[in-house]
């Protein structure tokens, strides 16, 4: 004879399964869209924040550039570095070094005031 567990007789419901949450249009996926984006980017995952700053600038992330961000990114978090700033000729880049993910890219014209917080890592390119 079985014993109830925690007042419940009989045969438990199914589990529910969570819906999927819906995903904003443009942004990548983790799934085949979300790889071949970052493939195209060199290994690189841009937040819709870095992919709206940039597209406003008219500026994208040549395969050579995609490749030395990259590098940065290993060895800013080969050091322990959690929030880095990669500085290029003509554009400023605040990343997370651990996942690979660009957060924000500030260009020339709006980087003026020099001012980055919350970083705790430079790597000039």
């Amino acid at each position: 004879m079985s014993r109830p567990l925690y007042g419940v007789t009989g045969p438990l419901p199914p589990a529910a399964t969570p819906a999927p949450t819906p995903r904003p249009a443009g942004a990548p996926s983790g799934g085949f869209a979300g790889t071949l984006s970052r493939a195209l980017q060199g290994g690189l995952s841009l937040s819709r924040h870095a992919q709206e700053r940039l597209s406003a600038a008219g500026r994208s992330l040549s395969p050579d550039e995609a490749q030395r961000i990259r590098a940065a990114m290993q060895s800013a978090a080969s050091k322990g570095s959690r929030q880095a700033l990669l500085l290029l000729p003509d554009l400023a880049l605040v990343v997370h070094p651990p996942s690979g993910t660009v957060i924000t890219a500030v260009t020339d014209q709006r980087r003026q005031s020099g001012l980055f917080t919350g970083i705790d890592c430079t790597v000039i390119l």
